[in-house]
């Protein structure tokens, strides 16, 4: 079995959610239900949906979610291939042109995502914090998107796992009452 390791925050394709990771050989991997729904495929568990693919593209990994760990089928590059050719869908198109465009360079370009010089680093943190300031700020909930998106795009570029924006605005002191 291969050990991959998950990329803090997915990418977001047509308001799909496609989680990452990459292997020892720096090899991409992809979420197989999210690759799926983002082709309007329908995902039948890996018995169902990846029974023609071979064992070598699949790749379980097990992950901690709110209600414990669950095991979430990870596949290759080829596997991802092949679910878009296999497609008919007309997403299939704008996915493959996203995956092959958007994704595949930017994971490959350093070798993982995120920046690499300190200076780059101490810019995004700057910029990071702008934007958590202003999404504070914002009541416009067009806005509000926007600036999310913005916020998870920078979030990738740093390898930080996206802040959870829900605690905007809340005091660091106060603790929720049961």
């Amino acid at each position: 079995m291969k050990n991959i390791n998950p990329h803090s925050n997915p990418f977001i394709f047509s308001e799909h959610e496609v989680r990452t990771a990459t292997d020892e050989q720096g090899e991409i991997w992809f979420c197989a239900k999210d690759v799926f729904e983002a082709l309007d495929i329908k995902w039948s568990q890996r018995t169902g949906s990846l029974k023609n693919y071979p064992e070598k593209w699949i790749c379980p990994l097990y992950l901690q979610g709110q209600s414990g760990s669950s095991e979430v089928i990870f596949i290759s590059e080829p596997a991802v291939y092949k679910a878009l050719f296999s497609s008919r869908k007309p997403q299939a198109e704008q996915f493959a042109e996203w995956v092959c465009e958007e994704v595949l360079p930017a994971l490959r370009k350093q070798g993982y995502f995120g920046l690499s010089k300190e200076l780059d680093q101490v810019k995004a943190t700057n910029a990071m914090v702008s934007l958590l300031r202003t999404l504070s700020n914002t009541a416009d909930a067009f806005t509000f998107e926007l600036l999310t998106k913005r916020l998870r795009n920078l979030c990738n570029a740093m390898g930080e796992p996206m802040p959870d924006i829900n605690l905007l605005g809340k005091d660091r002191n106060q603790m929720d009452l049961l």
